[in-house]
Formats: structure tokens, sequence, C-alpha cells
């Protein structure tokens, strides 16, 4: 005789409703997830905001570097301003080249020279 019917157990994956209880504590550990995450993503920002920061300072260095090698390095340059009276004309020089940096025509107070002191006198 053949048997009727079969039956096999096994296991699987099904919708559940859940009981109060298991409710509660889903809720308990969704509210702990959501703060971790939070703080992770605080985290998260201000590693960012920091390297942001980092970044931008050291491609503002790169730029002027740049810059730099592209037009020279602004430096503090002895410079000797001269009046020539003959001319008029007021200039001035670079001292480490020579080169001259501008010329003007005199002011007329400048155009006034310097009185000698007389013999004798002590300043």
């Amino acid at each position: 005789m053949t048997p009727k019917r079969k039956e096999e157990r096994y296991t699987a994956q099904l919708p559940c409703i859940l009981t109060e209880a298991e409710k509660a504590q889903w809720a308990d550990e969704m509210s702990q997830l959501d703060a971790d995450w939070q703080e992770k993503e605080d985290e998260r920002k201000e590693v960012a905001s920091k390297f942001k920061g980092e970044l931008e300072t050291l491609h503002g260095n790169l730029s002027r570097k740049a810059r730099e090698v592209r037009e020279g390095e602004i430096r503090e340059v002895r410079c000797s301003r001269i009046y020539d009276y003959e001319l008029g004309d007021v200039y001035e020089l670079r001292e480490d080249t020579g080169e001259e940096l501008r010329r003007r025509p005199m002011e007329p107070h400048e155009r006034q020279l310097d009185i000698p002191p007389a013999a004798g006198d002590v300043h």
C-alpha cells in the first residue's frame, strides 16, 4: 500500500507580527542605533570640516608658491629716491638691481634746495 500523504518539516523566512514586548524592545534598539548613527555622522562632519580646512590651507600655499614662481616673491628691497634738479624729476631705483621703479615730475615744494649750514653753525 502506498502512502496517501507525505509530510516534511522545514523552516522558511516569513513575515510575523511582533508582540508588544518585541515592538518595545526593537524600538529601544532602533533608538540606540539612531543615536549611534547620529554620533558617527557628527564625527564624519567634524573630520570632513577639519580636512576641508587643511585642504584649503594646502591649496592656498600651493597657489601662493606657484604665483611666486611665475611672478617672483615680494621682499623688502633697499631703494633710493633721486631728486634730479636739472631735469625736474624725482625717480626711484632699486639698489640691488639698479632698476628704475618710477619717475615723476617734481612737486613745487621738492624744487627747493636744502640750504647748507653756515660756517661755524652747530646743529
